[in-house]
Order: C-alpha cells, then structure tokens, then sequence
C-alpha cells in the first residue's frame, strides 16, 4: 500500500510492505516486513531535493540447501528420489533472518540557459544471519543408503555501500541537430564484514524416518572464515545524444 500527497508545497509518500508464504520443504517460511517514506521538496520551478529512505526486515528469509546428484538426478538404490518438501535441516537449529535500511536523496536545478546540474546520493546496509544443518553426503553405514550426513553452518554478513553520482546535462542546438550532453562522476564505497563457521559433530537423518527437534544449545561453530573486505569505484562519463527531425 502507499500514499502520494502534497502538503504545503511538499509532496510525501509513505510505501508499505508484507509478504509470508511457505516454501515447499516441510518447516520453511519466508517473511518479509518493509516501510519506504520519502519527500519532496520544490522551493520554485527550477529546483526539487527528494529524500528516500527505506527499512526492511525478513525475520525469516527463507531457506537455502543443497542436494546431491544422487537421490535428485538419479535415484538412490532401494529408495528413489528425495521428495521435494524434504527438509534436510532441524527447525530447532535453523535460522535466517536479514535486515536492511537505506537514506539518500535527489536534488536537481535546472538553469535557465539549458543547463541544469543533479546529484543523487544513498547508504545503503544489509545484516545477515544464518545458521542452517547442510546436506554433506549419504552415508551407506551397512548398506544403507538413505542416511544423510549433515554439517551445521552458519554466521554473519554485514554489506555497506554508500554511492553519489553527480551529473551535468547541456540542452542546445547546431544548426537542425539538437543536442543533450550528459557529463558527470560517480563514486561507490563498499565494505564487508563475514564470519563463517562449521561444524560435522552434528546427527545424521535418515530419508526414511527423518527424526527433528534436537537440542543444538551447546552446539559451537568453529570458524572457517573471518573475512574484512573494502572497495572503492570511481568513474566519469560523457554523452551527447543528437536529435534530428524524429531521427535520434
């Protein structure tokens, strides 16, 4: 749902989210909860700064595993295929859950000799979290070849980026060509912060009977990843785009 209403000389908008379904292995969800208000200012004809912000929240962000080629491409001998809701994990251990938000703003003047100047500017953050029991691989313990091995796994992700574009446009003509030139630099700034960890001390399942709702309290990750990651992107661009008649 949204609004979209001018208020003395202002125009604000308030946009809202929601969203839940279940996934199709037995135990997953998915959820999501979302608000993205902004405004709008013109002080006169020439001139408008637009403030965006934005905030997401996903408590469950839905499930990610991973199958063999055995029992999804071929069968598993005496067994078949894995059915489609299989869940391979435990729901008192899996968890997944992502929030984000987001500030920056539009600003544009317009001068009155066809030149006009803009820059646009956002941070953005994302936080991750997810803990989850991974398929390994079927183990064939005395010949039985429908119990799943399973690692725990899981950790953090955190994303930062902040970007600012700034653009000058020149509106003439030459002769019958008319002509908008587009010059400007932009610059993105990034950082990641992402903790891994693993664990195989973890309870097989059997295809067969799977068994859930074990105690996972006293279970440690050891980590396998501790990764601190910057990027920093700088570019300029120039364009002249030329109209002829109804040629472009």
């Amino acid at each position: 749902c949204g609004v979209d209403t001018p208020w003395n000389g202002m125009w604000y908008r308030v946009v809202g989210t929601g969203f839940g379904r279940d996934l199709q292995e037995d135990f997953a969800e998915q959820r999501s909860y979302a608000i993205a208000p902004s405004v709008t200012w013109k002080p006169d004809d020439n001139t408008e700064l637009t403030l965006l912000g934005g905030y997401q929240n996903e408590p469950k962000a839905g499930f990610r595993n991973f199958l063999e080629k055995s029992g999804s491409i071929t069968p598993i001998p005496g067994y078949g295929y894995v059915p489609r809701d299989f869940f391979v994990s435990d729901p008192n251990y899996e968890h997944a859950e992502r929030e984000q938000f987001w500030i920056g703003y539009e600003f544009e003047h317009a001068f009155s000799d066809g030149f006009s100047i803009r820059q646009n500017a956002r941070y953005h953050q994302v936080d991750w979290e997810h803990r989850t029991l991974v398929w390994d691989w079927i183990n064939p313990t005395n010949g039985n070849t429908t119990v799943v091995d399973r690692m725990a796994s899981g950790g953090t992700e955190s994303w930062e980026t902040v970007t600012v574009d700034n653009q000058a446009q020149f509106d003439f003509s030459t002769g019958f060509a008319k002509h908008t030139v587009l010059a400007g630099v932009d610059y993105l700034h990034r950082t990641r912060d992402y903790q891994w960890g693993r664990n195989f001390g973890v309870p097989s399942i059997d295809l067969h009977n799977p068994v859930y709702g074990y105690d996972f309290s006293s279970l440690v990750l050891n980590p396998s990843n501790d990764e601190e990651l910057t990027a920093s992107q700088t570019g300029v661009y120039l364009q002249d785009q030329i109209k002829i008649g109804r040629l472009d």
